[in-house]
């Protein structure tokens, strides 16, 4: 493993193969979270570096995920490519969630655990507490999202 040095600070990281490739040019952190760096074609536009490393620059039809949900770290490793569907299940829990766990919310008093399966959204159950609904959750996800599943730390 090698480390990119980006703005802000940031460090990205990649496998020692694509060192002296990636190491050619200047990256740049971007807001979103990834390392991009500027190209100088016009319209100018943002080069992601995980896309260059997996080889899907201008393949609008697939997608880079980023297995442990880290954007910096552009390991072959940790890169696959995926459909967008595959990629949103392995979203993190969104901020404005009002639990700490994904899939989690609170209704009626209770906790409910919702999953999304093929653009809807499933109701799992309701449970008494977070964690329950956060178990219950995690299950239905490794049966629906298989290994795309982010799972719920408990």
């Amino acid at each position: 493993m090698r480390e990119i040095p980006l703005t802000q600070g940031k460090i990205a990281l990649i496998s020692d193969e694509w060192y002296s490739f990636i190491s050619l040019w200047g990256w740049h952190y971007h807001p979103h979270g990834y390392a991009v760096r500027n190209t100088r074609v016009e319209p100018r536009s943002l080069l992601p570096m995980h896309r260059v490393i997996m080889g899907t620059l201008g393949l609008h039809e697939v997608e880079v995920d980023h297995i442990d949900g880290n954007r910096l770290n552009n390991q072959v490793s940790n890169l696959r490519i995926v459909t967008l569907a595959q990629n949103r299940r392995n979203r993190k829990r969104q901020s404005t969630n009002q639990t700490p766990y994904k899939g989690v919310g609170l209704h009626g008093g209770k906790y409910r655990a919702r999953i999304g399966i093929e653009g809807r959204m499933i109701q799992i159950g309701t449970y008494a507490t977070a964690i329950e609904a956060a178990q219950a959750y995690n299950e239905a996800a490794i049966i629906h999202h298989g290994e795309f599943a982010r799972l719920n730390e408990l």
